[in-house]
């Protein structure tokens, strides 16, 4: 769980130009209140009804910020932002030095114009949209952004981030084009996401999925008009989910078709979509080109592979592509399968061999080209348009029946390179250089429903390529529907808090893949899967069959998903309903780990610091202490980061009546304001509409000040707490230096006491190592396993050869043990040695004794009767050596 460091930062609140990036003008913030929420509806031209979908208006190209505030877009820096803050306190700072000068009040004056002068912190991107902007979307190379409203999409040539200065208010008219000028319009089905594909080349292909489950992808180019107009691709779902055949059409139907009610679209209303991978050399090759599609009902649909005409895929994509479709279609010719599994694999070899027969060409950027890009056609056999997979059979008893699906996010498997190395050393370049531990060799699919429940499932097959057939075959039997196994159930927010318009997102991690955040009306939740990923990879990897009831048992017993809110909304000053918008999370060297909402036009943030698991566990290894009351001491010394408090626009807003006055006025009446107040119809109309703007706005104030007096009074509360928390503290901080006890008479030092105890945690340590090792070495020969036949007839070996060496024994009958025995002989070569020794002695003493009497005998004959007896001695000692070298072989085993 990353620690909350601190909330919203003072150069992101009132009055910073930062609070004004994502407040709305003056002229919207002076309309009533009915007129704000006037634009939170929609008018499709038969009824007027609240808009129920995600809300993403803020975006972000490194610290770059992109927001859209009603139909206003506005881009500034972050960083640009906190160094003019800065600058601003360090001018402030030196306006206080100065006024202990003589001249302060000049100085002083002359330093608030130059604060004054400052520029409103953003620069306006002039996008001529009428209605209210509710989804912002950046290409994956920062170069387009996609501009949604509730029916029509716009794309922004975006400006280079040379052309942002804070200091020019003028306002930039960039380069746009509309969407699908005839398709995306009022008349037809609103937008429910766009999507940005991930093998697009140079990031300008789009996807557009509209509600009624029609998915169109574009191929944008600002110098091609037709590109925006006619989509590369375009499949209606409905069809494509009962079709037969290849040869049918799939394509939407055209402009004022008839809207009749049809059995195929029930169940097809789209809630939310998103790719099942980025692309990266990580991922398995299917997943960036694999379309998952969610329900409003909860049924969920993948369409795979869908790739516009050009597409870039990764330097290992195509590779493991090959590897893993030809070694499926050998499979196939080994194993008799079902025909569809057959017609799959045939399919995909097909595919997969007319890619490899391309001859990739260099992705071109804006005037050069892309190093080590490749880019290649999408296949013209099988089909363009792949087969609708779904829906999925959702196995869990937690799955409501009607979960009403808002959103879905999918975290893509990782690649087995066992299998694409084929042995080989591994590419640390290519990413394919990866441990067992690296991730989860199977899709995780989140599906989000509006009342906050998070469900985790996990896709144990995987999604591959499928096609339709080339013709209709009735004699192909259906093909098993793919399933999904939930894991876990997540609730993020009381039902009874639910709101009307509530629709809660995914919000992407840039910390962990396995980790993401949930953002809706109440609150920010931090979500966390890698407290149990490495273990269901240890389990899926695993052979073994035995204990597996035990292990499962044991995980689904264990740490689940990791759930904490990082933020909460305040609402008791509102009394109008909340519209929250998607967070997004920065990773900067200057900003942090930095995650950044807005709620009703104020910025709300959070500065996160994630603390090193690995540092904790050497901590934890180092360490005597226990490290979870160690954390417990450190927040009591510095207390949890409390959100500062951001207060309500109804306290710094301007009175919406003066402009109430020139807007219902007429201009004959107007003179009659200036004058007394004279008794007649027109001035009791126009008095009974005053009251109802200024008790409103009364009522707003009041519930405002109601909270801060609240507020104030928890303030209290929360200063006592502090303060028992220090006694807390210091009371701990005396008990650790042996303040208050008998060692506080003592003439040590508090170091000393403090070594003097850590010395003895030491020891205390040791001993109890100590014993560990002994009872462990206990336990191991209490739990060895049974000896086997080969061991039961080596120790018998041993036995008989110890009892031959040995003395011998007396029998029953009292007769000896045979003669013959081995340490009989080893006693007679001993005795044998010894008397040779002597004798060889003896007889050097006689040749002596002769050479001195007897001078006939020659030199040479009696060297070699003297070499013939060191021979013999050599001869002997070598055996005694050798046999006593074997006996003390044979002793050793026999003790072992």
């Amino acid at each position: 769980m990353p620690k909350i460091l601190s909330h919203t930062p003072p150069w992101l609140s009132r009055p910073e130009p930062g609070f004004h990036l994502f407040n709305p003008s003056q002229g919207t913030l002076s309309s009533t209140h009915k007129e704000r929420r006037g634009s939170e509806y929609l008018s499709d031209g038969h009824a007027t009804r609240p808009y129920q979908g995600p809300t993403n208006t803020i975006a972000h190209r490194g610290t770059e910020l992109f927001v859209a505030v009603d139909n206003k877009i506005r881009w500034s820096d972050l960083c640009m932002l906190k160094d003019s803050y800065d600058e601003k306190e360090a001018l402030r700072k030196q306006k206080r030095q100065r006024r202990k000068l003589d001249h302060h009040v000049d100085q002083e004056d002359s330093s608030n114009d130059e604060l004054n002068g400052k520029a409103s912190g953003f620069r306006e991107l002039q996008v001529n949209i009428a209605e209210k902007i509710r989804q912002l979307s950046l290409s994956p190379n920062g170069n387009f952004l996609a501009v949604v409203t509730s029916h029509t999409v716009r794309v922004v040539l975006l400006p280079h981030p040379s052309k942002l200065d804070l200091e020019d208010n003028k306002p930039i008219r960039p380069l746009t084009r509309t969407v699908a000028p005839t398709a995306h319009v009022l008349a037809q089905s609103p937008i429910a996401k766009i999507l940005w594909h991930p093998c697009g080349v140079g990031g300008n292909c789009l996807v557009t999925i509209t509600a009624d489950a029609v998915v169109r992808l574009w191929e944008l180019d600002f110098k091609d008009h037709m590109s925006f107009d006619t989509p590369s691709l375009a499949v209606d779902l409905k069809k494509l989910a009962v079709g037969a055949s290849r040869d049918e059409d799939f394509r939407p139907n055209k402009l004022n078709a008839n809207r009749s009610f049809s059995l195929d679209s029930v169940g097809m209303d789209v809630a939310s979509a998103c790719f099942g991978g980025l692309g990266s050399s990580e991922e398995s090759p299917w997943c960036a080109m694999t379309l998952w599609v969610a329900m409003k009902e909860g049924d969920v649909y993948a369409l795979c592979p869908l790739l516009p005409s050009k597409w870039q895929p990764s330097s290992t994509m195509i590779p493991s592509l090959s590897v893993q479709i030809v070694s499926k279609l050998a499979a196939t010719q080994e194993v008799s399968l079902p025909l569809d599994e057959v017609q799959q694999s045939n399919d995909q070899y097909q595919w997969i061999t007319d890619l490899d027969g391309q001859q990739p060409h260099s992705a071109h950027g804006d005037d050069e080209p892309l190093p080590g890009a490749e880019v290649y056609r999408r296949p013209f056999s099988p089909n363009p348009i792949p087969k609708l997979q779904g829906p999925f059979q959702v196995f869990g008893d937690e799955y409501d029946q009607d979960p009403d699906i808002s959103d879905i996010h999918v975290i893509a498997a990782r690649v087995d390179s066992e299998e694409f190395l084929d042995g080989e050393e591994s590419d640390t370049d290519s990413g394919l250089g990866m441990d067992d531990d690296a991730g989860l060799a199977a899709s995780i699919v989140c599906l989000m429903t509006r009342t906050g429940r998070v469900y985790v499932c996990l896709d144990l097959d995987g999604v591959q390529a499928q096609w339709l057939p080339a013709r209709r075959d009735l004699s192909m039997s259906a093909a098993d529907e793919p399933s999904l196994v939930i894991l876990e159930m997540v609730d993020t927010m009381k039902i009874e808090h639910v709101q009307e318009t509530e629709w809660p997102t995914f919000n992407l991690d840039v910390d962990s893949r396995y980790s993401f955040f949930v953002t809706h009306s109440q609150a920010i939740y931090y979500l966390s899967m890698e407290t149990w990923t490495q273990s269901l990879q240890s389990e899926l990897q695993s052979s073994a069959n035995v204990g597996t009831e035990f292990r499962i048992d044991v995980f689904s017993n264990g740490p689940g998903t990791f759930r904490e809110r990082v933020l909460d909304f305040q609402q008791d000053h509102e009394p109008t309903v909340l519209k929250s918008t998607a967070a997004v999370v920065f990773q900067d060297s200057d900003l942090g780990y930095f995650l950044l909402t807005a709620l009703d036009g104020v910025a709300q943030s959070v500065l996160l610091d994630k603390p090193d698991t690995a540092v904790e566990e050497e901590l934890r290894a180092q360490t005597t202490y226990d490290l979870p009351r160690a954390r417990a001491t450190s927040s009591l010394a510095t207390g949890p980061a409390r959100q500062s408090y951001v207060p309500p626009s109804s306290l710094w807003q301007q009175s919406s009546l003066p402009q109430f006055f020139g807007n219902h006025v007429q201009n004959r009446h107007k003179r009659a304001l200036k004058e007394e107040i004279r008794l007649s119809s027109a001035t009791l109309d126009l008095m009974t509409q005053a009251h109802r703007v200024l008790s409103e706005e009364t009522h707003t104030l009041g519930l405002a000040a109601a909270d801060l007096f609240r507020r104030c009074e928890r303030l209290q509360d929360e200063l006592r707490d502090q303060i028992e928390r220090v006694k807390e503290v210091a009371n701990r901080t005396e008990e650790v230096l042996g303040v208050g006890t008998g060692e506080a008479f003592s003439n040590d030092t508090p170091n000393a006491t403090v070594e003097r105890r850590l010395t003895e945690a030491r020891e205390r340590h040791e001993k109890l190592a100590t014993r560990f090792e002994a009872l462990s070495k206990r336990v191991r020969k209490i739990n060895r396993k049974p000896l086997s036949d080969q061991e039961r007839a080596f120790i018998a070996e041993v036995e008989k050869i110890s009892q031959s060496v040995s003395e011998p024994e007396k029998k029953e009958n009292g007769e000896e043990q045979d003669s013959r025995e081995l340490w009989h002989r080893y006693d007679e070569a001993k005795r044998l040695a010894a008397e040779m020794v002597a004798q060889a002695k003896e007889t050097s003493k006689d040749l002596m004794r002769n050479h001195r009497g007897d001078d006939e005998i020659p030199p040479e004959f009696r060297r070699a009767r003297v070499g013939q007896v060191m021979g013999l001695l050599e001869r002997e000692s070598a055996l005694v050596d050798a046999a006593q070298e074997r006996l003390g072989r044979l002793s050793l085993n026999a003790l072992s």
